[in-house]
C-alpha cells in the first residue's frame, strides 16, 4: 500500500486556507456588524436630538407670532429676542411677509423689516414668520452620507423649518408711562404746531398742552405742573395710551395719552 504525500499535503493546505478564509470572514463580518450598529445608535440619537431642536424652534416661533396677534405689533425687541434665540441651535434664515388688510379681501404685503417692524397692527392684518436652518442638522448629513451610496441628486432634504401665521386679533396699541407723557409736554412746549392731551380717569374730558394758535387746543397751557394739576394729576407710574393725529401733509399734530 503507498501513500501519496503530495495529495495529502494539498488537501492539508486546503483545509488551513478554508479554516484562515473562515475566521477572516468571520472577522469582517463583526467589523461590519459592528460598524451598523454603532451608525444605527448613532443616527437614532441626532433624529432624537433633531426632533427636539425642530419642537423647539416650532415653539419659539409659535411664541412670537402669538404675542404678535395678541398686542398688534412686531416690535424690535421681540424680534431680536427671536433671532438671539435661535442662534443657540444653529444659523438661521428668518424671512417675514405682513398683509395689511386695506378693505375685506384686499390685503397690500411686504416683505422689508423696515415696513413691519415697530408698526403698529389692525384686526385682520396677518404676519407670517419662517424660519429655516441654514446648515443641515449632524441627523441630516448622516442620513445623506456619500458613503452609502447617495448622491447630490437624492440627497434628502431635512433641514429644520417652521411656519407661523399671526392673525392680529387686537389692534396694537403705543404704550407709555407717566413720567414718558410729561416729558413729552415738556419737548413739545416750544412747537405750537403740536398739541398734548392727557386723560386720566378722575378726568376722562382730559386737558391740552400747547399754544392756543394750535386748532385743537382753547387756551395757551405749555407746562404739566404737578401741584395745579387736580383730576389731570400725572402719576408717574400709571400706563398710558398713546394716539397720534396728523395734518394732512403728514405732520404731526395733536397727541393723546389715555390713562388704562
Amino acid at each position: 500500500m503507498s501513500f501519496n504525500w503530495m495529495s495529502i499535503q494539498s488537501e492539508h493546505q486546503q483545509k488551513q486556507y478554508k479554516v484562515v478564509v473562515g475566521v477572516v470572514g468571520k472577522i469582517a463580518g463583526a467589523v461590519v456588524a459592528l460598524f451598523v450598529m454603532t451608525y444605527m445608535l448613532l443616527l437614532s440619537s441626532c433624529y432624537f436630538l433633531h426632533q427636539a431642536v425642530q419642537q423647539r424652534v416650532s415653539e419659539l416661533n409659535y411664541s412670537v407670532c402669538e404675542t404678535v396677534a395678541v398686542s398688534g405689533e412686531l416690535s424690535s425687541q421681540l424680534y431680536q429676542y427671536l433671532r438671539d434665540s435661535l442662534r443657540r441651535f444653529g444659523d438661521y434664515r428668518v424671512k417675514l411677509r405682513l398683509e395689511k388688510q386695506v378693505e375685506t379681501g384686499v390685503y397690500d404685503t411686504y416683505f422689508d423689516e423696515a415696513r413691519i417692524l415697530d408698526v403698529k397692527l389692525r384686526v385682520g392684518d396677518r404676519l407670517t414668520v419662517y424660519l429655516e436652518d441654514r446648515v443641515e442638522t449632524l441627523f441630516g448629513r448622516l442620513i445623506n452620507a456619500s458613503i452609502f451610496g447617495s448622491s447630490p441628486q437624492r440627497a434628502v432634504d431635512v433641514k429644520i423649518r417652521s411656519i407661523k401665521t399671526a392673525l392680529v386679533s387686537k389692534d396694537g396699541r403705543d404704550l407709555a408711562d407717566g413720567r414718558q407723557v410729561v416729558a413729552d409736554i415738556q419737548a413739545r412746549a416750544g412747537n405750537p404746531a403740536v398739541a398734548v392731551h392727557v386723560s386720566t380717569r378722575k378726568n376722562p374730558g382730559g386737558r391740552y398742552y400747547g399754544s392756543e394758535s394750535h386748532p385743537d387746543v382753547p387756551f395757551t397751557n405749555l407746562f404739566y405742573d404737578d401741584e395745579e394739576a387736580g383730576d389731570d394729576r400725572i402719576d408717574e407710574e400709571s400706563v398710558f395710551i398713546r394716539e397720534t393725529e396728523y395734518y394732512d401733509n403728514g405732520q404731526v399734530r395733536l397727541v393723546r395719552y389715555i390713562q388704562r
